[in-house]
């Protein structure tokens, strides 16, 4: 019975690839429960179970058989069995050879059929440190509702292009453990938010994506969207109908930056810049300020970067993550919420739904549903203190309301064309404890969702907002702000959204003369450049700033600029405009480009945890890893620690502070860890079986002794 079992726990670990291929998948789509198990080869551990099972039924039998007793001088003596040695010792080795097959290498699931193996096949001849991404884009199970190919059960079953590293040696780009950073951009791409087509950059640049398979099952929307991005180009389609795009933008894992561009905002918020033409990942290293916790690294990259990027103009936001404020004055209000995935119609919950769309960087608080939720804070004693909320606006939201230690309920405007993260002053409010409650109400017309509160004394903010002006001023060579579509969508009137191609945009849908409004906080004097990124270049728009009529200089693929000297304040800058997907607002830059670095490198992987990079540079640059970041990736020039930080979000970056050549090895700290844990387990487990049989042997020999 039990090897009937084995043979048949075999017969479905092999999968659909095999002569009876057609009775396992007519098995896997009607026995109830068999697709429970979605990785075939996953039958092989009910296999190793029959297997283990068998090989005690063996040794307990082997027991029973008469034995000899072999008598060696001064040792305990040894019983070996008279009958069956031979058979027994063949059995068991074979039992075990056939286990470390079956066990080490896997069952032969995935030998890929034809249609799905080919683009791999293709690529693995093709040499290079690089990556590749598969579409259907982020799957890592087989989507039902998409058909299947060569006698594929109708299941969840693992994605092919999970199993394609078998095939090509080479990593697949989408992993699960960074499912936040990955589901960003599937969000952009299926919902075609603007720069969404510049996806390419980011990955070449982050990634080292190289390669993009569409797969034989891949949607025809999804393929469409790819030969849409800037970059991608077809490489082949193969007769299987799947199809191999090139990226032009591919980098290796190790590469240079000439330059380092910190910015506030979220994921998306890069592609957002990319798209306007603010920043150039070929040369520029951009580092998100959300990101950095270390005060130390944080100062560090203020003064080297040139360039800093205020998405939506948001001066309160870039205080917030240039860590302005105390933990007691911040609050991160998911913390607060039910730490739940469900009963959002019941209760504030938890949820990582702004960190999956690119708006937001942490967790915030979300319900669909009437209710309340009390944050406790803390102020600074008795007095006047200002109020602001971070919350989320959009199509479908509730009225959300707050009260502050009991006074009048504060409406929150949460309606937007798009969906944003904004800063609100919910108002001044005269407290006479240090210990206050916040509540939090959402009437449940809607959705509704918050992400910080902000308690200061009154005027606080207005008095950081200055210095981080004057900052600005004297740290940095230029300041730009990023107003995308969601931004420039806000509170405007007769403008409608429309799908252009480069994503959705604004167009102006009124009987009169076109204009667009844009309120920035300009923080010092000077000469600045506005450039507005229109989605048709039909008519030359203008622009009306205090007044003053400025004409445009065409910069060609629909964008336009208007270089104005401006004096530090609140600016309405207006735009006569029909279209747009964004507006930037910089400052005249003093960088003459002279120092930037011209940088050669080399590396060699000599493990996937250490890498020896070699860099000749002529001036301080910027050296990025293609690994997922962790503090545990350090970087060492002999026996000189660099700078270590999080680069595009997502992998690591290091600061090279003088012209020179480096020798830098690259290592993940804790595989030594691992690797000595794995000595000293090892080690134990021997010691321990060696001192256990050596206590059996003593007391059997004492045993024996003693009759």
């Amino acid at each position: 019975a039990l090897a009937g079992t084995g043979l048949v726990m075999l017969f479905f670990a092999l999968g659909p690839n095999q002569l009876l291929s057609g009775a396992f998948v007519w098995m896997f789509q009607n026995v109830p429960l068999l697709d429970s198990i979605r990785v075939f080869s996953r039958f092989g551990m009910f296999l190793g179970l029959v297997y283990a099972i068998l090989l005690a039924l063996l040794i307990a039998d082997l027991q029973k058989r008469p034995s000899v007793n072999l008598s060696i001088p001064r040792l305990p003596s040894l019983r070996v069995r008279q009958s069956d040695k031979l058979v027994a010792a063949t059995a068991v080795m074979v039992v075990l050879v056939s286990s470390s097959s079956v066990f080490i290498q896997g069952p032969s699931s995935f030998t890929l059929p034809n249609s799905y193996a080919e683009p791999f096949e293709l690529i693995s001849t093709i040499d290079g440190d690089y990556r590749i991404l598969t579409l259907p884009y982020g799957d890592v199970y087989y989507d039902t509702s998409l058909g299947k190919y060569d006698g594929y059960p109708l299941t969840l079953t693992n994605d092919p292009g999970s199993y394609s590293q078998i095939v090509t040696g080479k990593e697949v780009a989408y992993g699960d453990h960074s499912e936040d950073y990955w589901s960003v951009w599937g969000a952009m791409m299926s919902e075609h938010r603007y720069g969404y087509r510049y996806l390419p950059i980011l990955l070449g640049d982050t990634a080292s994506v190289r390669y993009v398979v569409a797969q034989v099952h891949s949607p025809a929307g999804e393929l469409s969207d790819f030969r849409n991005m800037t970059g991608l180009s077809e490489y082949a389609v193969l007769a299987g109908k799947s199809t191999v795009m090139v990226n032009e933008h591919y980098d290796g894992r190790a590469h240079t930056a000439n330059s380092l561009t910190l910015t506030t905002g979220g994921r998306a918020d890069i592609l957002t810049a990319i798209a306007g033409g603010v920043v150039n990942l070929t040369d520029t290293d951009l580092v998100l300020l959300g990101q950095i916790d270390d005060s130390a690294v944080l100062n560090a990259l203020w003064a080297t970067s040139p360039h800093i990027i205020v998405q939506e103009g948001d001066l309160l936001q870039l205080l917030v993550e240039n860590g302005a404020f105390n933990e007691g004055q911040l609050v991160h209000l998911g913390e607060y919420a039910e730490d739940t995935l469900d009963d959002s119609s019941r209760y504030w919950i938890t949820s990582s739904d702004t960190v999956r769309d690119g708006s937001s960087l942490h967790d915030s608080a979300y319900t669909d549903g009437q209710n309340v939720m009390e944050a406790p804070l803390t102020a600074g004693g008795a007095g006047s203190y200002d109020v602001y909320l971070r919350h989320r606006t959009g199509p479908g939201s509730g009225n959300l309301s707050v009260t502050v230690d009991g006074q009048g309920a504060v409406a929150v405007p949460t309606y937007s064309p798009l969906s944003r993260e904004i800063w609100t002053k919910v108002d001044t409010y005269g407290l006479s404890s240090s210990k206050i409650t916040v509540k939090l109400s959402c009437d449940g017309s809607g959705w509704c969702s918050v992400s910080d509160m902000l308690v200061v004394p009154s005027g606080n903010v207005d008095e950081k907002t200055s210095e981080i002006s004057e900052l600005l001023e004297n740290s940095s060579s230029s300041v730009t702000f990023v107003y995308g579509p969601d931004d420039l969508a806000m509170g405007v009137q007769d403008w409608g959204l429309m799908e252009g191609m480069e994503g959705w945009g604004l167009s102006y849908n009124g009987s009169e003369d076109p204009s667009l409004a844009v309120n920035a906080l300009i923080p010092f004097d000077g000469l600045w450049r506005i450039t507005l990124r229109t989605m048709n270049a039909s008519t030359a728009p203008s622009a009306m700033i205090e007044g003053v009529p400025i004409d445009a200089t065409d910069l060609g693929d629909g964008s336009f600029a208007f270089e104005v000297n401006l004096i530090k304040g609140l600016k309405t800058i207006e735009l006569r405009t029909s279209s747009a997907y964004s507006v930037t607002i910089g400052s005249d830059g003093r960088d003459t480009g002279d120092d930037l670095a011209e940088a050669v490198v080399t590396y060699e992987r000599k493990s996937p945890w250490s890498y020896v990079v070699n860099v000749s540079t002529t001036s301080p640059t910027f050296l990025k890893l293609s690994e997922s970041f962790s503090d545990q990736w350090t970087a060492h020039n002999g026996s000189e620690a660099l700078l270590h930080y999080q680069s595009g979000s997502q992998v690591n970056g290091y600061y090279l502070p003088s012209a020179g050549n480096y020798s830098i090895t690259i290592d993940y700290d804790w595989q030594e860890r691992y690797q000595t844990n794995q000595v000293v387990f090892i080690a134990a487990t021997l010691t321990a079986t060696v001192v256990l049989a050596a206590a059996l042997w003593w007391k059997k020999g004492r045993n024996n002794a003693r009759q």
